[in-house]
C-alpha cells in the first residue's frame, strides 16, 4: 500500500510539473489590473445573485396555478 501511494504521489508530482512549469502548458500568474478586474466581475455577478426578486403565483381553488390577469 505504501509503495501504491509512494507511485501515486510522484505520477501525480510529475504531471504538475508538467503542466505548471516549462512543460506542455506554462502558467502564468495573473497580473494585478487582472486580479482586480476578476475581483470587480465576482461582486458584480454576487450583487446580480442576490437582487433576484421572487414572486408568487396565484393558485386556484383546485390548487394549479392562475394566469397572471
Amino acid at each position: 500500500m505504501a509503495e501504491l501511494d509512494n507511485s501515486l504521489a510522484l505520477a501525480l508530482q510529475s504531471t504538475v510539473e508538467k503542466l505548471t512549469g516549462e512543460g506542455a502548458v506554462a502558467f502564468e500568474a495573473p497580473n494585478p489590473i487582472q486580479a482586480a478586474i476578476g475581483q470587480v466581475l465576482m461582486s458584480i455577478a454576487q450583487q446580480k445573485v442576490n437582487t433576484v426578486e421572487a414572486t408568487i403565483s396565484p393558485r386556484s381553488e383546485d390548487g394549479t396555478f392562475k394566469g397572471l390577469e
